[in-house]
């Protein structure tokens, strides 16, 4: 079907022209897309000056200039394409295959003899691996992602997106940068602050023994090793925390499309000279919910992981928190590293359950259709909203709404009071024990 391009309007305007797309079977040259008197625009020009009762379409906010700061981090990582044709770079395998030697070392050190702290480093450099992985497997993909959604704005060009959509991403990406970059600068100062206050001889010597203590099963100590290891330190801690800021952009540029179709479908209903047709809003619908299960389907291991990686390394700081921390530096990390980790899970969690719930708006105004314009695209219009679930989900074992965010929080809080009670009862133990030892020595004196 070759594309079809709207006429002009009367007034010389043609606000909704756009070429009709491949993706939708609906576009036909008998039924244009989308009819000049569309979205509460008066029919009668004459009576309003020649002007016409249109929505403003917002051009200022693409997905490429909301998710441009973002991608133009990745590239310097090398996680995601430098150009449209991706391709591997050496930052990539190096992010890959470094991380990757890291974990198997790990791995042997940690079956040398088995604590928790070992097995803390296995997690992290392994995690950071799969995350490579998969942000590289992503890159491949991304020239259809980019495209498919570039097809969907096009083809939902007159809904636009939410007010300011790519000044919040990108100022959302600045805030997030700085903050994991003070916080790991925090992590590198509070482990040297307890090296030095040890001992203030070898303090590089200590703090790399302290860090990286699986790569000295293997080779000596050398200062030369010291900014290659710093290094992959670095991109290990960006590449999983990259994750977060990922699925947050994508998350909001994806609601932020549902919030304008919601605005625009509540103010097309309003209208008493022009009524919305409703096989217009439904092929509308669909071009967005399309969407979404194609995004979900890319980056659908990618939160599976990402709340994985978190909920561990919740877990860990509550159990972390159970011991005296010994300095301030050691308080004012934990609270800075505990705090940004349950912001950035809970930003991800809300912005991909508004997913969910925008896309469930629809239903209030579908139920308030008059039974006389209740028809055949209506009754599908509605069974798809109330039925279909829009959402980003972890592979399918389960979807983000908000129900989602409750589950993290309350597991948090029983781990925290297992753990607790578990600590109390071992302390417990303990004080009776020497409590019995005390008073067998009394008896034996008298």
């Amino acid at each position: 079907m070759s594309p079809v391009t709207s006429s002009p309007t009367k007034a010389g305007r043609c606000w909704y022209a756009r070429p009709f797309l491949p993706v939708s079977h609906h576009a036909t040259e008998k039924s244009p897309y989308y009819p000049p008197s569309k979205f509460g625009q008066d029919s009668s020009d004459d009576n309003n000056g020649g002007k016409s009762k249109v929505f403003p379409v917002g051009t200022t906010d693409t997905f490429s200039k909301s998710l441009s700061w973002t991608l133009l981090l990745a590239r310097i990582f090398g996680l995601l394409p430098v150009s449209a044709k991706t391709q591997a770079t050496v930052t990539s395998f190096l992010a890959i295959f470094g991380t990757a030697g890291m974990t198997l070392l790990g791995l042997h050190w940690c079956f040398l003899n088995f604590t928790v702290f070992r097995a803390t480093k296995v997690v992290f450099y392994g995690s950071a691996t799969l995350s490579c992985v998969l942000l590289h497997r992503l890159g491949k993909a991304w020239p259809r992602l980019s495209n498919v959604w570039r097809h969907a704005e096009v083809s939902t060009k007159h809904l636009g997106y939410r007010p300011h959509t790519t000044l919040i991403c990108r100022t959302f990406t600045a805030l997030y940068c700085l903050v994991a970059v003070v916080e790991h600068a925090f992590a590198i100062i509070n482990a040297i602050v307890n090296v030095y206050e040890c001992s203030a001889r070898n303090v590089f010597r200590r703090f790399f023994s302290r860090w990286f203590p699986q790569l000295l099963t293997v080779l000596p100590y050398t200062p030369a090793l010291t900014p290659l290891v710093l290094m992959l330190n670095t991109l290990a801690t960006f590449t999983f925390s990259f994750l977060d800021l990922l699925i947050f952009n994508l998350a909001f540029c994806l609601s932020s499309m549902f919030w304008a179709f919601n605005r625009q479908l509540v103010e097309a209903s309003k209208q008493t000279i022009s009524r919305p047709r409703w096989s217009d809003w439904y092929r509308d619908y669909n071009v967005l919910r399309r969407l979404v299960t194609i995004v979900d389907n890319h980056i659908s291991p990618i939160v599976l992981l990402s709340f994985i990686i978190n909920v561990y390394h919740i877990c860990l700081q509550l159990y972390l928190s159970l011991t005296p921390l010994p300095t301030l530096a050691s308080k004012a990390y934990f609270c800075l590293s505990f705090g940004f980790l349950m912001s950035r899970t809970i930003t991800v969690c809300l912005a991909s359950a508004s997913i969910h719930d925008l896309a469930k708006q629809p239903k209030f105004v579908i139920f308030s259709v008059p039974s006389e314009e209740f028809d055949e695209e209506v009754e599908r219009f509605q069974f798809q909203v109330c039925n279909d679930s829009v959402a980003i989900s972890a592979m399918r074992f389960f979807i983000l709404t908000r129900t989602t965010l409750v589950t993290v929080i309350g597991l948090a809080a029983t781990y925290e009071v297992v753990m607790f009670q578990i600590q109390t009862m071992a302390e417990e133990e303990t004080d009776m024990k020497r409590l019995s030892a005390h008073n067998l020595t009394t008896d034996v004196c008298e």
